[in-house]
């Protein structure tokens, strides 16, 4: 960012109202610009101890521009600040003043953002902390050690750059996060592992390694096990299911916590689509987990997903188009057909938007894949609002609250973007087909039918 531009934001500041100067404890004066901002919705979304957000919306003007004094409960070093699909996790305290800039021009990316004057060292970390890859190789996790080794050579920057900053309390937060995010990484290794090598391996250092952490509470080790279940199935979507349920099964060395990180992992798979080898996993899990609640609780998951297996009719989804009309899939029989499951507010969703079109230019007038657009948006106006945006040339559909219970439901949907390929006979072909973004995306869907 220019150094003209933080001048320029000074300039609003004063003539909006905003002081320069902090005043500890009280107000905080949030100032700057969003480039490329084209919405009205920028706020923070800050968690509570009861589960609920706070929702403390930003005045933005037309132009970008901000200027505002807001007034926060506490201090707030990992603040979630939403300007339309984006989220910018950001620090800010109370009584400071603080000028920014966010671009929000090229979507997925959420580091584009810098600070200057107070905050900037803090704000400057948290940009090299979200601009680090999820996971740059699986390839290091040949053995525990090694794969310790590559996490540790991930965080040290970071943790030599905290060392840096004056702010005490802000070190104290991340150097603790940052010790909280190796030990969760540490607990991918033998889901690495096994993609590497087929099978979950037996490994004595991670053994030790979880041996040690045996007297973690219950409610740490559930948020682990809910972010590596959140994660595995897109990070390795070739996965044998049988063997990720393995993997989950080595986390602990205590029974119930094995039994509920299988039964958070399957769960997590299915919900994904991922269900390579689901029958053996399913199996291999009725075997081991003695606890009847998660046994009931796979049981009638796994069944239903095996209704979605390649060849069984594909359940109905009930949709809309613009006009109001409705259709069902059944309106489209005669072609296979390429389902985007989508919505506004999906970064990820919106990311793959270009990615379709272009399949579609490329399929021309006569295709031989049918595809279309199906928005589980709540709201119709944001759904409708996006369209004209992004000026879709193929057909858009808004699903019905019946439609919604389908793809949840019966799709068993998640999580998305998700893209359904349903064969001309209107049989499942697959409920994890690849993306528009895939270099090979024709040919991939065409080996699925």
């Amino acid at each position: 960012m220019k150094k003209t531009s933080l001048i320029l934001f000074c300039a609003a500041a004063l003539l909006c109202g905003c002081g320069t100067e902090s005043n500890n404890g009280g107000p905080t004066i949030f100032q700057g610009r969003f480039i490329g901002y084209t919405s009205e919705y920028v706020e923070f979304f800050l968690p509570q101890e009861n589960g609920e957000f706070k929702e403390i919306p930003v005045n933005v003007a037309p132009d970008g521009t901000f200027c505002d004094t807001i007034q926060f409960d506490r201090n707030w070093y990992d603040a979630p600040l939403f300007a339309d699909k984006f989220m910018f996790r950001i620090s800010v305290e109370q009584g400071k003043t603080y000028t920014a800039e966010f671009d929000i021009t090229e979507e997925g990316v959420e580091s584009n953002f810098r600070f200057t004057g107070e905050g900037e060292a803090e704000n400057t970390f948290l940009k090299h902390l979200w601009a680090l890859p999820y996971v740059e190789d699986v390839s290091k996790a040949t053995s525990f050690k090694d794969w310790q080794a590559y996490l540790d050579g991930r965080y040290a920057p970071l943790r030599e750059e905290l060392r840096t900053i004056a702010n005490k309390p802000f070190v104290k937060y991340y150097t603790e996060d940052l010790a909280t995010k190796e030990k969760q990484f540490s607990y991918f290794y033998p889901f690495f592992a096994a993609s590497l090598s087929g099978t979950v391996p037996e490994d004595k250092d991670f053994e030790a390694f979880v041996g040690k952490n045996r007297k973690e509470s219950d409610e740490d080790f559930r948020k682990t096990m809910e972010i590596i279940a959140g994660n595995i199935p897109y990070l390795l979507k070739e996965i044998d299911t049988k063997e990720a349920v393995k993997a989950a099964e080595t986390l602990s060395v205590v029974p119930s916590r094995k039994e509920s990180a299988m039964t958070i992992l399957l769960t997590s798979l299915v919900g994904a689509g991922s269900t390579n080898n689901l029958e053996e996993a399913y199996e291999y899990f009725a075997d081991v987990v003695e606890n009847e609640d998660y046994l009931d609780q796979i049981d009638e998951i796994c069944n239903n997903a095996l209704l979605l297996a390649p060849g069984a009719e594909a359940p109905d989804i009930e949709m809309e188009d613009l006009s109001g009309k409705v259709f069902h899939l059944s309106d489209f029989a005669g072609k296979p057909l390429y389902i985007d499951l989508w919505a506004s507010w999906c970064g990820p969703c919106c990311e793959e938007i270009p990615h379709l079109k272009k399949f579609v230019d490329s399929l021309g007038a006569n295709p031989e894949i049918q595809c279309i657009s199906i928005s589980i948006d709540e709201n119709r106006a944001d759904w409708e609002n996006k369209l004209k945006e992004v000026g879709s040339t193929w057909p858009q559909y808004l699903a019905t609250d019946d439609g919604q219970e389908s793809i949840s439901k019966k799709y068993f949907v998640s999580g998305i973007p998700r893209f359904l390929l349903i064969a001309a006979d209107g049989t499942i072909a697959s409920v994890n087909a690849p993306r528009p973004s895939s270099p090979d995306i024709r040919e991939e869907l065409l080996s699925l039918l």
